[in-house]
């Protein structure tokens, strides 16, 4: 696999297209072939991942202020479903991250949706990454493949480039960080229900569960994500942050470090 920056009209028309099919929007949709051209003459940067001359992954970043402080802001990062497992989105990431730094970047910021634990799991435990701001429907709706029918929710992600945990992830070194146990005291959401009375109860951690599918029947899509929605609002507003996801046999947790 080979990764370059994305400079010529023709690899921003082929980037269009690979949006289009990773997200399943239409290409009317999409970011524009121009919008492309105009973010990276402006000091964005795309970075594509190139199997033989085949573009089938990118990542589009551009400056953006965040509390007065200049940083990166990765708009996406996705590749191709046929190239998926293979390491190739955390190469991708791990690429824009050394550009940033040559740039002068301390941080990169994004967005995700919580509810996904495929999303939490790649940006906070794989990445290293930190979220302390929940978004309400951000996006409004979303008619493509993935968002639809469901309020898009993000957590806001701050990837600090120089914290020691990062570097080491980004040279796939394990990282072992010994968490209290989970227990009914420090658990604000299980089962899709919010349970408020644990923020008090809980300690300097705390828990809040994401379901392992969103596709099985048996999940409440709705339900889980306004559950989640009050869990994480609430953490957020006492001070923690969510700097970690974890799975202990078939449950999967945000791990909320009180600051």
């Amino acid at each position: 696999m080979d990764y370059r920056i994305l400079e010529t009209p023709d690899a921003f028309e082929q980037a269009l297209e690979v949006e289009s099919a990773i997200w399943g929007v239409d290409p009317r949709d999409c970011v524009p072939s121009s919008l492309y051209r105009a973010l990276s003459h402006a000091g964005g940067v795309t970075h594509g991942a190139y199997d033989g001359d085949t573009l089938v992954g990118l990542a589009l970043a551009f400056p953006a202020l965040r509390d007065g402080r200049l940083i990166l802001w990765s708009n996406m990062t996705g590749v191709l479903p046929a190239y998926q497992g293979q390491d190739i989105g955390f190469t991708l990431k791990q690429v824009q991250r050394d550009w940033a730094l040559e740039q002068g970047y301390a941080e990169i910021g994004w967005t995700f949706d919580p509810l996904r634990r495929g999303n939490a799991n790649f940006n906070l435990h794989r990445l290293g990454a930190a979220a302390s701001t929940y978004l309400v429907n951000f996006y409004g709706e979303m008619p493509d493949s993935i968002n639809a029918g469901t309020p898009s929710d993000r957590l806001e992600a701050i990837w600090r480039l120089n914290e020691p945990r990062v570097k080491a992830l980004a040279r796939h070194q394990p990282v072992q960080i010994d968490y209290p146990p989970i227990q009914p005291n420090n658990i604000i959401l299980t089962n899709g229900v919010f349970i408020p009375a644990a923020l008090d109860a809980g300690g300097a951690t705390l828990y809040a569960e994401v379901p392992a599918s969103l596709t099985d029947a048996a999940v409440d899509v709705q339900s889980w994500r306004l559950a989640l929605r009050q869990a994480l609002q609430a953490a957020f507003a006492r001070g923690c942050c969510a700097t970690d996801f974890i799975a202990s046999e078939s449950h999967h947790w945000y791990v909320l470090r009180r600051s």
